[in-house]
């Protein structure tokens, strides 16, 4: 659900990133970006938007990646929660000057930043197509969970909590 965006469908494009679970690259293009920085999470988004200022980086639907996935309740919701944590994190590092990532504001805007999550999740795998949007529906519960314990990590990393 994280990377719906990048479902196997449309035409190949240009994207300002892509998650480097899904991500070939040339060797002398990632050493020239200086590679992952030292982040836990969201070091593929802070290495994809510096490559994308130094190369296009294009999304290539055709494109396969198989993925060993968390099957138990307990390792989704952890990862989740350090997905949000990453989240605030990247966004601080990546928008220094913005107001609503610094302070309490984080806290204000986080019904609404998970509201616009869950309308744009929702929107895209519509947009998918009818057998998208039904293992969706059958799945929905799990995601909203999944996207409360995602706000419980943005929230912790909005403290600066750097525990798992």
């Amino acid at each position: 659900m994280q990377v719906n965006e990048f479902m196997n469908r449309g035409r190949a494009r240009i994207k300002k990133f892509l998650p480097s679970c899904n991500l070939f690259c040339d060797r002398a293009l990632f050493e020239k970006t200086g590679g992952f920085p030292p982040l836990r999470s969201a070091e593929d988004v802070m290495f994809g938007l510096k490559l994308s200022r130094l190369a296009p980086v294009w999304f290539i639907p055709e494109a396969r990646v198989c993925h060993i996935f968390r099957e138990d309740l307990k390792g989704f919701l952890k990862n989740e929660i350090s997905l949000g944590k990453g989240n605030i994190r990247y966004r601080r590092l990546q928008y220094p000057q913005t107001f609503y990532y610094k302070g309490f504001w984080p806290y204000v805007f986080l019904p609404g930043f998970i509201a616009i999550k869950l309308v744009r999740i929702t929107l895209r795998i519509l947009k998918a197509g009818p057998q998208s949007a039904v293992r969706f529906f059958y799945v929905f519960p799990a995601f909203l969970l999944g996207l409360l314990f995602w706000g419980i990590g943005f929230a912790k990393g909005a403290l600066g909590d750097e525990r798992n």
